[in-house]
């Protein structure tokens, strides 16, 4: 049986979509997963910092979108996070539609997990890097979730000194 999570989740002009999949698709818990729930760029559901924000009408096709935009470069790493709920011992594939403009630095997209103790491990997409570019989709996988997980994070960041739009 495979499992994975399949997420439509773009910096600039992106709706969300998380499914699990084992044979019949099901949804995972992601609290507004498309970005539509938002009140001054803040969204519903999610942990925003730094230059993080939803956007009606800025997702792929015209949907709301999560946009990261800094006139300067950030002098911090910046992220839009939630926490999720993921079954121990399952992998899971997740993915991005993501676009650049004028953009230098990096921006990533992860699942991580913790314990007890703090951070554990995670699955991290490649970094998207491009100045310029249009809808690409960017595609990682985790390791099993280990046993000991009390909580998984989904987190879209922004490392310090990125400047432009993701």
């Amino acid at each position: 049986m495979q499992y994975c999570v399949r997420m439509r989740l773009g910096f600039l002009t992106a709706a969300a979509m998380v499914v699990f999949c084992f044979g019949l698709k099901a949804e995972i818990a992601v609290a507004n997963a498309d970005f539509h729930a938002h009140d001054n760029g803040k969204a519903a559901g999610w942990k925003l910092t730094g230059n993080f924000q939803a956007l009606a009408g800025g997702g792929h096709n015209g949907s709301a979108g999560l946009v990261w935009h800094g006139d300067e470069s950030s002098s911090a790493l910046e992220s839009a996070s939630q926490r999720i709920k993921l079954e121990a011992g399952k992998s899971y594939r997740f993915t991005t539609l993501a676009r650049t403009e004028n953009f230098t630095g990096k921006a990533e997209l992860c699942i991580e997990w913790y314990g007890k103790k703090g951070w554990i491990g995670g699955g991290y997409l490649k970094a998207i890097t491009k100045k310029d570019s249009d809808w690409t989709q960017y595609v990682a996988d985790t390791a099993p979730i280990p046993e000991d997980t009390e909580y998984c994070q989904l987190m879209y960041y922004v490392r310090k000194g990125a400047k432009g739009t993701v």
